[in-house]
């Protein structure tokens, strides 16, 4: 039985580092695309295909409710809340549910 409830254990501390790193790498590669790249202004990282370019974005994906920051940081922590609630109480004791 200990071993069940440690894999339990290990499989939500997966689930707690993943969204971690995750957060981490956003708020990092924001910071240095902020600080390095004036803005509008883009990098081309695979030619013709892939490019970086510095925008402000007030709203939620994809400029969607514009200017709306305290509603859509409120319903994120909600979001969040339910979701480390659902993780910890559903037995989904596989890995790939943690990605």
């Amino acid at each position: 039985m200990a071993s069940r409830r440690v894999k339990g254990f290990l499989m939500n501390l997966y689930f707690v580092l993943t969204g971690i790193i995750i957060l981490a790498g956003d708020q990092v590669s924001k910071y240095f695309i902020s600080r390095s790249l004036p803005l509008n202004e883009s990098i081309e990282i695979i030619p013709n295909f892939f490019y970086i370019t510095h925008i402000v974005n007030t709203g939620a994906a994809f400029g969607l409710f514009q200017n709306t920051a305290r509603p859509l940081a409120i319903v994120s922590v909600v979001a969040i809340i339910l979701i480390i609630i659902l993780r910890v109480m559903l037995p989904l004791n596989f890995v790939f549910y943690n990605i």
